[in-house]
């Protein structure tokens, strides 16, 4: 297991490059909601995306003009839903989403509804966009601040640093999902609205797998998660989602940063040259059902494609730790900032 807190020091920013301008994140405490005052007191402002329960939303509360995202979630009365439970005991990190509250029967008696946080900025894959877009990489620094934020939220949740009680005794929570989706942009530098500016501070979000570890029950479902973040010993045969597998797809993050694609071979290649060799044979793990399902199918090739983490100095058209293209042709000595 890395010594998270050793991690943590290396990649720590200077001061000037963490300061705060904004000051800490705050949230005024939600009134009280129950299913029928739900709707009366909060408008729906628009849909984010859609969940494994029903679409995740933009809510605000008429009163307080809160914003706050509703995460419908199966209900499992009495008990409280795990995702919920999980989250309550992660309040206390600064990087990992945080819950506001649950409501019962919300959208409809079959659910239960996640109170979450609401970051302005959209994920990791929206940020990356924007760069895609205009044709930079995000910089070193903004690398350094998800990579260091990333540890700390995995350091919280597999030896609990920073919880508060004590680590000796702490049972480790396993995300099983990270990835650019979901890793939350909650607060970036200082600078024009509209322009690129670098993170100052991101939250891990989407704890539909999460789950206390236990090594003799730690198989992930087939269909459930994001092969293309497994670790190589993940395999569709072997799929132990284990606290390290969490830490292998934080790399991957950074790896989908540096170089837009994650640390895997081409999904399409691989598919089309794995058909070729075998006169159209699909593997036998892929079956008629998954063929007939082109999002299920590319799952189970995601899964099969075999790892392949790419040299940093091979970013395409090159990178100086500014943020700009280089030309890549000059001599590693000569680099500069092309023109």
């Amino acid at each position: 297991m890395p010594d998270f807190k050793k991690l943590a020091r290396i990649f720590s920013p200077r001061a000037t490059e963490i300061e705060d301008n904004d000051g800490p994140s705050r949230f005024l405490p939600l009134p009280s909601v129950t299913p029928t005052t739900f709707s009366s007191s909060y408008s729906l402002l628009r849909r984010l995306k859609e969940g494994e329960s029903g679409d995740i939303s933009l809510y605000t509360h008429q009163t307080s003009l809160q914003s706050i995202v509703v995460k419908p979630v199966k209900s499992v009365h009495p008990k409280q839903p795990l995702e919920y439970s999980i989250l309550e005991i992660c309040k206390h990190c600064t990087n990992i989403v945080t819950v506001l509250g649950l409501c019962a029967n919300v959208p409809n008696s079959n659910t239960d509804a996640i109170l979450l946080e609401y970051c302005k900025h959209g994920d990791l894959l929206e940020y990356q966009n924007l760069f895609v877009d205009n044709s930079v990489y995000p910089t070193e620094r903004t690398m350094r601040v998800v990579f260091r934020q990333l540890l700390q939220a995995l350091a919280f949740l597999h030896n609990g640093v920073g919880s508060g009680t004590d680590t000796t005794r702490w049972k480790p929570i396993v995300h099983r999902d990270i990835r650019l989706e979901n890793v939350l942009v909650s607060k970036l530098d200082e600078g024009a609205e509209g322009s690129l500016r670098d993170i100052v501070e991101i939250k891990l979000t989407d704890f539909d797998l999460a789950k206390r570890y236990n090594k003799k029950d730690c198989t992930v479902q087939r269909g459930a998660g994001s092969p293309v973040c497994w670790p190589p010993e993940q395999t569709l045969q072997k799929r132990q989602a284990k606290p390290r597998g969490d830490v292998w797809a934080v790399g991957a993050v950074i790896h989908a940063l540096v170089h837009c694609t994650y640390p895997l071979k081409d999904v399409v290649e691989y598919n089309e040259q794995f058909l070729r060799n075998y006169a159209g044979r699909y593997p036998a793990e892929i079956g008629e059902e998954e063929r007939d399902n082109t999002l299920r199918e590319r799952w189970y090739w995601e899964a099969l494609v075999p790892r392949e983490v790419t040299p940093f100095m091979n970013a395409i058209d090159g990178y100086d730790g500014s943020g700009a293209r280089v030309d890549r042709n000059l001599p590693l000595w000569q680099l500069r900032v092309a023109e």
